[in-house]
C-alpha cells in the first residue's frame, strides 16, 4: 500500500485535513483511507496548526467515535487563527450525533456523505428539521443516484459523486492529511 499525502508547504498547511479516528463500520470498497498506511500518516504539529486557517475533521467516521463539537472548540480556541472547522461525515452518523444531543456550537460547515439509502433518509429527516441552520459552509456529496427527494436542503453545494477506482484517486492539492495526537 502507498501512502499518497501532498507535501507540506506554505500554501497547504493553511488547509489540514485531520484524522481524529481512524474508525469506520462502513467498510467502502474504494474509501480514500484504503490508499493510507495509518502508521505514516504524519501527525499534526503544534507549528502547523499555528498556520492553519481551515481545519477538516475527518476519519474514520467523526461523528460516530468523536465528540466533533467539543474537539471544534478546543481548536479554535487554543489556535485563533483557525477560523474554520468543517467536519467530514456520512448523513446517517450526522444524525445519530444529533439524535444523541450533538451539537455544532464551534462547527462552520459540513461535508456529508450520501453512500446509501439510510444515508438519504437520514439526511431528508434532518432537512425537514432544519438540522443545519448557521452553518455556512456545506457540502453534500451524493453517490450513487440516492438524491433526497421532496425536501429543500439550504445551505449545500451538493455533488453528484461516483465512486472512483483507488488508483485514480488524488487528494485535494491545496491542503495537507495529519492525524490527531
Amino acid at each position: 500500500m502507498t501512502t499518497i499525502l501532498n507535501e507540506k508547504t506554505d500554501r497547504t498547511v493553511k488547509n489540514i485535513h485531520l484524522m481524529v479516528t481512524p474508525l469506520c463500520d462502513r467498510k467502502c470498497p474504494n474509501c480514500c483511507n484504503n490508499l493510507y498506511t495509518l502508521n505514516e500518516i504524519p501527525y499534526a504539529t503544534e507549528d502547523e496548526l499555528k498556520q492553519c486557517e481551515r481545519l477538516f475533521l475527518t476519519g474514520g467516521e467523526p461523528f460516530r467515535y468523536t465528540a466533533v463539537d467539543d474537539l471544534a472548540e478546543y481548536y479554535k480556541k487554543r489556535y485563533p487563527n483557525i477560523k474554520q472547522v468543517i467536519v467530514y461525515g456520512n448523513a446517517y452518523d450526522c444524525e445519530r450525533y444529533i439524535t444523541k444531543g450533538g451539537s455544532f456550537h464551534y462547527i462552520d460547515g459540513l461535508s456529508l456523505s450520501i453512500k446509501s439509502k439510510k444515508d438519504k433518509e437520514c439526511m431528508e429527516s434532518m432537512a425537514r428539521e432544519n438540522s443545519f441552520e448557521g452553518l455556512k459552509h456545506n457540502r453534500l456529496y451524493v453517490f450513487d443516484d440516492l438524491m433526497p427527494t421532496g425536501v429543500e436542503i439550504p445551505n449545500f453545494a451538493i455533488y453528484n459523486r461516483a465512486w472512483q477506482s483507488l488508483d485514480e484517486y488524488k487528494p485535494a492539492d491545496d491542503s495537507i492529511f495529519r492525524k490527531m495526537c
